[in-house]
């Protein structure tokens, strides 16, 4: 398990992807739908959120919190803009994103849920910097989110009734990863 850790850590900070995307401020709809799917920082919050929530007995919660979050962020860089540099809040929020589905928590704890909200605003506020809040690349951004969460939530789920293990949990996520990254890069 911690081969895989690092593999995802490895691919977090490689490339100086855990930033913001600048450049979306006359982003339409498409590009936010696409967003989460290239900006392997984003997808991999989502696979992670994904991965934990389908560790959980009440798989929604974490998904939920982790969105509203997103959203707290999106509003958060509406009405504060320059309050944090743009990618200084999703490294530190993917890291401890990373550890957590390795608690193998049951059910949410209040401290559990305070991170998921935390992490989700830093990255909800990273990406608004960069988005200058155009409404439909952020509408976008968050439905294509949620359809990552679920897609991830689902397969580990299966996986769990399956028997599998949390390592094979970690090693199917990052291959979820790894092979949507490959499809889009060979798709542009």
């Amino acid at each position: 398990m911690k081969k895989t850790a690092a593999v995802l850590l490895a691919c977090t900070v490689s490339t100086g992807l855990v930033f913001g995307h600048p450049g979306h401020a006359d982003a339409p709809l498409f590009e936010g739908l696409a967003h989460p799917f290239g900006g392997l920082d984003h997808l991999l919050a989502c696979a992670l959120v994904g991965l934990l929530a389908g560790r959980m007995a009440r798989i929604w919660t974490a998904p939920v919190l982790f969105l509203g979050g997103l959203v707290a962020g999106l509003l958060l860089a509406a009405t504060l803009p320059g309050l944090a540099p743009a990618g200084a809040l999703v490294f530190p929020a993917l890291v401890i994103l990373l550890a957590l589905p390795a608690l193998d928590l049951r059910d949410l704890s209040t401290w559990l849920g305070a991170c998921l909200v935390l992490i989700g605003s830093a990255h909800g506020y990273t990406h608004a910097a960069g988005a200058a809040t155009q409404p439909s690349f952020l509408f976008g951004m968050f439905f294509s989110s949620l359809l990552l969460i679920v897609a991830f939530c689902a397969m580990i789920k299966t996986a769990k009734n399956f028997g599998r293990s949390l390592q094979f949990q970690y090693l199917a996520t990052a291959a979820g990863v790894l092979l949507l990254q490959v499809s889009l890069y060979a798709w542009s």
